[in-house]
């Protein structure tokens, strides 16, 4: 997201509505999403819809990445 365009919600609206049709049009089980772990806006956004941090994993290249799963359950619709 473009910097003068973050702080408005946009990305976590965008999260929800992608995480909704995965569940209820795709019928996943749960999603699993994948941020820079020095990514804090990014973070945020996983953790304000209701995802949960599982790890903090070394990628190939030496920098790191944290894994949320988000469940239906879990979902956070409004903020």
């Amino acid at each position: 997201m473009r910097t003068s365009k973050t702080g408005r919600g946009i990305a976590t609206a965008a999260g929800r509505l992608v995480a909704r049709a995965a569940f209820e049009d795709l019928n996943l089980a749960s999603l699993l999403i994948y941020t820079n772990a020095n990514n804090r806006a990014s973070r945020r956004v996983a953790e304000k819809i209701g995802a949960v941090l599982m790890k903090i994993k070394p990628e190939k290249d030496g920098r790191f990445c944290a894994v949320y799963e988000l469940k239906p359950e879990d979902l956070r619709l409004e903020q």
